[in-house]
Order: C-alpha cells, then structure tokens, then sequence
C-alpha cells in the first residue's frame, strides 16, 4: 500500500492550495513543526494524525482505533489502526511512535508533564518571603520535576527493540529542541542538554544523572566536554537538527506569504474534520431500529420463503447502522467511510470510545461480516449448484438476529442523552 502512494523524498511544497485532508497526502515541512509526537498522546477514531513512514516522510492518516493488548506494556509499545488510503476498508497497525497529533493554533508540548505522577511537578505556590527567592525555586521544581519525567521516559524507551527505540530518542530529541520551543527557550535548553546528555550516558552504559542534584549534572558536563566519545549518535543529532533548520526554514517562507489565521490546518480545513453529531446518530440508530423490526417478521416467515439468508443480510444492516449512529454521535464519522460496509473497525472504535460498556463489540460483528455478500451473490459460493439462500438455515438466522439485537442495545447505551 505504502508503495502505491509514491511519496519520495522530504516534501517542502506550498501548501496553500493542497487537499491536505486526503489520506495518503505528504504533509509538508511547514506544517510538521506543527505535529506532536508523544507516547502519551491519545487519539480518536476518525482524528487525522501525521504517519511517519520513515525519517521526514510523513503523510495524512487516520484514526481508526487503539489496539487492545492482552497483556499489559509500556505506552511506547501501544499501536493504533490507521487508515493512509481513502479507499482502504481494512488499514494497518502501527506504533504510536509513528504517529503524530496536530497542534491547533500555537499551542506547544507542556515543559512538565504528569507522566510520573508526581505532585512536585507543578509550580510551588507563594508562601511569603523574597519573591525573587520563590521564583528562582519555582523555577528550579519545574525543572527537576521535567528531568525527572525524562529519566522516566528514557527507561522505558531503552527497553524497547533499538527499531523503536533510535525512533522513540529520535522524537524526544525533536520534542525538546529549543528551536521547536521558542517562548521558552531557555528552560528547554536546559532541559535540552540535560537530555543529550542522558543519552550519551545510555549509549555508553552509564547511569543516568540524578535531576536533583544539578551539581552533579554540571561537574558531569564539564568532564565529558573535555573527553567527548565517539558515538552513532553523534552523526543523528546532526540528521535531527538538520530537519529541524529545514522545517523552520519552509514555515518562516509560508508565513510570509499566509494570513496569521491560516498557518494552522485545522483553521483553514476545519469542515473536512469529523466531529460529533449526535442528531446525526440517533437518525442512524432510528433506521437500525426500523430494520430490526422488519428483520423479526421476515423470521416469522422464513421457512415459508426460504428467507434465512435475507434475515442473515438484514442482520449485517441493522449492525453497520447502529455502528455508523454510535460513531456519529460519539466523535463524528468521515463522510469518506460512510459507504464502507466493514463492521469490525467501527466497532473496535466504538469499544475505543467506551471500552467499559462496548468491550464486546467486535465479538457480535465479526460474525456477521460475511452475510453482506454471501447471502446475496451466487459467486461468492464458487463450485455449487445451489443458490445462496439454501445455503442459510434457521439457525444461521435466530444467531445472526441475536447478534444484532446484543450490538442495537450496546450501541443505544452508549448514546448521548437528547
């Protein structure tokens, strides 16, 4: 599939008149300092996210739902099903460190983040005395309180496959670049050599430094900056900073050339974004509705008309519409996914959305995906004689109609309230 997009090389074009919001679609240079990658991140289905197919290629997808594992792992090993392709029914897993999330106007990562829970990671508050005194310290906490978030990320980071580990240090490295954080630069170049640091520590086997204590970090600075090793990470940084200068470069030439309000691709494609519609989805789950009750008298029926195969499709309906009614209420469904037909993927996401009251979603649907086809088309049953109707039987129907009726109800729980 990634073949078939042909994108070759770093793509630094005028934005202006692009369809950006077609998947597939290389984002260019100037808009990836407006993308956000963080294990941390958490994404919607339908959300449109920048896909990193490799270094400085990456291209519009979409959100299809977070992959549930089993067993529990770190956030740097969670995958997401993506769609990069508008006429992809299937899409493909990938890891969150390939994705990432657009920033709306010019909001930027925070400096501190709970990823530790640690309370200390907040500014103190004033408590009387020197105010100059109680900035300094301010200052101080925020920062020990960011290396600390950093240690932890660096851990977890080297416990991961070196693939998904050089693209996890890779991320940090542009994440925390003072010239991705310019109204607050001097923080961030703090915190900027206090990760570079780190990471020669880690390429060397060598304990990573206590952010409590930056006079050890600063006697440690100055002895590896008389005896700097030799390392391959060396070589990245100066790959890393590279994209970075050329990022700022193709912005700084779009800015002149763009109204303020339009730097942003959400200002300016705003409509092209899913976004919840609750009228939207009760009009769906009133169809489904209809459909089941239309579904119980051709049961009724059945064996009279040899109608299992029909009470098989019917089912498949009722199912695809209540999902598409859940979607559009819940977070909004892609006009361009409105004529797929699939099941699984709309409810894997709707389980996303309420994994507590959907959590069996895909086990009702999976069952159902081939009556859409098979109960109706004579190919689909290649080498028999027979027609696709004597193929389904009583029981084929009451499972399919118990199957719909558990997703009907499912989906209705989860509905905003009118």
């Amino acid at each position: 599939m990634l073949d078939k997009l042909q994108i070759t090389g770093v793509v630094d074009n005028d934005s202006e008149n692009m369809d950006l919001f077609q998947l597939g679609v290389a984002i260019p240079l100037n808009w990836q300092d407006r993308l956000d990658q963080d294990a941390d991140n958490m994404y919607n289905p339908m959300e449109f996210v920048g896909y990193e197919i490799e270094a400085n290629k990456i291209i519009m997808a979409q959100i299809v739902y977070l992959v549930q594992s089993e067993q529990p792992q770190s956030v740097y090993c969670k995958k997401y099903k993506i769609y990069i392709d508008d006429n992809d029914e299937d899409g493909i897993e990938v890891s969150i460190l390939k994705l990432y999330k657009f920033l709306e106007g010019d909001k930027r990562a925070p400096l501190v983040s709970n990823r530790v829970g640690d309370d200390s990671a907040a500014l103190i508050p004033h408590n009387g005395g020197n105010d100059l005194t109680n900035l300094r310290a301010s200052f101080y906490q925020q920062s020990a309180a960011s290396k600390r978030v950093l240690i932890y990320q660096l851990r977890e980071i080297w416990k991961l496959p070196e693939d998904l580990r050089r693209s996890a240090i890779r991320q940090m490295y542009l994440k925390y670049h003072p010239d991705r954080n310019s109204d607050n630069a001097e923080e961030y170049d703090k915190l900027f050599i206090f990760l570079k640091a780190q990471i020669v520590h880690l390429e060397k086997g060598e304990p990573l430094d206590d952010p409590e204590r930056e006079d050890r970090f600063q006697r440690a600075s100055r002895s590896r900056s008389q005896d700097t090793p030799t390392i391959t990470w060396t070589i990245d940084f100066d790959d890393w900073n590279a994209t970075l200068g050329s990022q700022r470069r193709s912005r700084s030439r779009c800015q002149r050339n763009w109204d303020k309000e339009m730097r942003s691709p959400f200002n300016r494609y705003g409509e092209d974004i899913a976004r919840p519609n609750p009228s939207e989805g009760r009009r769906w789950i009133r169809q489904a509705e209809h459909e089941i009750a239309v579904l119980n008298l051709c049961l009724l029926h059945a064996d009279d008309t040899k109608g299992y195969a029909h009470v098989c499709f019917l089912s498949h309906e009722v199912v695809e519409k209540a999902l598409k009614g859940g979607l559009y209420a819940l977070c909004g469904l892609d006009a361009r996914k409105i004529d797929s037909h699939q099941l699984s993927n709309n409810a894997h996401a709707l389980r996303m959305v309420r994994p507590h009251v959907a959590r069996h979603l895909p086990s009702h649907c999976i069952p159902l995906e081939e009556h859409y086809l098979n109960t109706r088309f004579p190919n689909r049953w290649p080498g028999h004689q027979d027609a696709p109707y004597d193929h389904y039987h009583l029981q084929d129907a009451q499972d399919a109609k118990e199957h719909a009726e558990e997703v009907l109800d499912i989906v209705k729980s989860i509905m905003p309230q009118e």
